[in-house]
């Protein structure tokens, strides 16, 4: 075994028996003989490339614009999105939204005030299609209040299980006419081309945009579990953090749902009411980021099926397995982007890190 990766791995390796430390060393390792793979910061500048190049034709000359949606929830990897669309216009276009808000903030007549002709952006994700109907709604609520305006979707993952939805989608798309959707994986884009009358783009997830970043803790555990416990989740019963067999006392299993109650409005009170708007989103979206970079930053290796924790150890340095989610979100952005970053290996199921 290659003594760095050994090293890497030995509070786990070194209780194997010979069998099982050949699976690790195997699973693990299996990328290696797929060359060539790329170090993660070129993974990082060819992916900014890519968005600036699809972005380019819809923000030529932005001047006044909205940004839909920011996500005052918990869940990280929205966040990370968040501030990776704001780093996107801050540091490649210089230019910062005249009108943001969330789903429950949002007002027609503020944002035709604010920004009275220019484009309205969508923040992307992972909530095209019916898994979040809320996020759907308000998504063809936009489009359906501002048919004179041209709309971009930012990169989405894109999925239906209910063909009269996505039906109903595409006739708010085609009467509103002036959509661009950008999507984050090619069966996004198989589907958007085949379902929607609009222009679509393949583009990565805009997370990329907020560049390398130093990991802010030492790592004290050997692996996190960082594990899905919504309904995206693979697994029979995700609120359960039992993976069904033993580990050993240096690994950790968690999600990053968890936050402290009330943190925006805390964060809010901190500041003082003469914060700006976009002030106070980013405040808040920044605690949420390094909040889940310190848990990703706690082990020397992690496992996730969240795809925002793939892309996250990715922009930190960090050796990482991915598994995919209920309906295959993250192994088709894989696949698309980062299959030959050489700190990323996919994986089947738990399983293979039973060690016993």
């Amino acid at each position: 075994m290659n003594p760095t990766i050994k090293k890497l791995l030995m509070p786990v390796y070194s209780r194997c028996p010979p069998r099982i430390q050949q699976q690790l060393y195997e699973f693990y390792h299996t990328a290696l003989r797929k060359p060539p793979h790329r170090p993660a910061q070129d993974i990082i500048l060819r992916l900014q490339n890519r968005i600036r190049t699809e972005l380019a034709p819809y923000t030529a000359g932005l001047n006044d614009f909205a940004l839909l949606d920011f996500p005052n929830y918990s869940n990280v990897g929205d966040s990370a999105i968040w501030l990776g669309e704001i780093a996107y216009f801050k540091d490649t276009l210089n230019v910062r939204p005249s009108y943001i808000c969330t789903i429950e903030s949002f007002s027609a007549d503020a944002l035709r005030q604010a920004v009275p002709n220019g484009p309205i952006f969508l923040s992307g994700g992972g909530n095209f299609g019916d898994m979040w109907p809320v996020c759907q709604a308000f998504r063809e609520y936009v489009l359906a209040q501002f048919p004179d305006r041209l709309v971009v979707q930012l990169p989405q993952t894109i999925h239906f299980e209910d063909k009269a939805i996505c039906a109903r989608t595409a006739a708010a798309i085609k009467a509103h006419g002036k959509l661009i959707l950008c999507v984050r994986d090619r069966r996004s884009l198989k589907i958007a081309k085949s379902s929607f009358d609009c222009p679509v783009h393949l583009v990565p997830d805009m997370a990329f945009c907020l560049g390398a970043q130093n990991k802010p803790v030492m790592p004290q555990n050997s692996i996190l579990f960082l594990l899905r416990t919504d309904k995206e989740s693979t697994r029979a019963n995700p609120a359960i953090y039992d993976l069904g067999f033993p580990l050993p006392d240096s690994a950790l299993v968690a999600d990053w749902l968890d936050e402290e109650p009330g943190l925006y409005e805390r964060l809010k009170a901190e500041t003082g009411e003469s914060i700006s708007q976009e002030a106070l989103f980013h405040k808040v979206a920044t605690h949420r980021f390094w909040r889940g970079a310190r848990l990703l930053s706690s082990a020397s290796f992690v496992a996730t099926d969240r795809l925002h924790s793939h892309i996250m150890c990715i922009l930190l340095n960090i050796h990482h397995a991915v598994l995919d989610n209920s309906y295959g979100k993250v192994s088709a952005f894989v696949e698309a982007w980062t299959k030959d970053c050489d700190l990323v290996q996919m994986a089947t199921s738990l399983d293979v890190f039973n060690l016993v």
